[in-house]
């Protein structure tokens, strides 16, 4: 897998070679690409983080996908000892 494509971003699937629902060994084992995980975060992005995010990832994403990050972000999710996966990216949504 060259650079690119360790941060190329898949919609519902996950970002290079990590996919969601790896859990904490799992994301781990990339950590010389990504950097060791932290943990879940329960924190919601910032909404200025989120737009200038959003602009940054401009045409790569088109006006579905972008109404769809927007979406997710107005969940109400479950409190993080409720989830099922382990976070590495930060700022994303």
């Amino acid at each position: 897998m060259n650079e690119s494509q360790h941060w190329r971003i898949e919609p519902k699937i996950g970002l290079g070679k990590l996919r969601f629902g790896m859990s904490r060994s799992q994301v781990d084992r990339f950590s010389s690409i990504y950097g060791t995980s932290k943990g879940i975060s329960s924190e919601k992005i910032p909404d200025d983080i989120l737009q200038s995010t959003l602009a940054e990832l401009g045409e790569g994403l088109t006006a579905e996908e972008k109404q769809e990050i927007l979406s997710i972000k107005k969940l109400d999710l479950p409190p993080p000892a409720k989830r099922k996966y382990v976070g590495i990216i930060t700022h994303l949504f």
